[in-house]
């Protein structure tokens, strides 16, 4: 599933049916090609919601148990989303210093936030290829 696919959607608290928040931002641990959390607008009770407390990712809206786990972003949250690491909008250079291309968008495995690829303006880069993120770019291992 992409992630501008979900960027958007209502987060939704399946104990009480009532709208959580929405979708803002992704949080990534690009080293570790996972989804940490989201980042959401609109929110009462903080302004992250944890990977693992997201119970579906469905066509309309993002489920979870209820509102309280929602949280406030501490300072790992904090890190990735930062610009340093950030991983959406990077500049993407292989090892061997070839510019394949700027992260465009983000395939992730719905049921468990895994990142599949990432998607470039021609092409994407399986994320098993990711070598580093850094402030200036994205490395990833030498592509055919």
């Amino acid at each position: 599933m992409l992630w501008s696919d979900i960027k958007g959607r209502k987060v939704v608290s399946t104990a009480s049916a009532e709208r959580v928040g929405k979708v803002k931002d992704v949080v990534v641990d690009g080293p570790g090609r996972q989804v940490v959390g989201f980042l959401l607008k609109r929110t009462k009770n903080g302004s992250v919601l944890p990977w693992p407390d997201v119970q579906g990712l469905g066509a309309d809206a993002v489920t979870v148990a209820s509102a309280e786990v929602v949280v406030d972003a501490d300072e790992r949250v904090d890190a990735l989303h930062d610009k340093r690491d950030a991983v959406l909008g990077k500049r993407v250079l292989s090892v061997l210093g070839d510019e394949l291309g700027t992260v465009k968008d983000l395939d992730v495995e719905p049921s468990t936030g895994a990142l599949v690829s990432l998607v470039l303006e021609r092409r994407s880069v399986p994320a098993g290829d990711v070598r580093g993120v850094g402030s200036y770019a994205v490395v990833v291992a030498a592509q055919d």
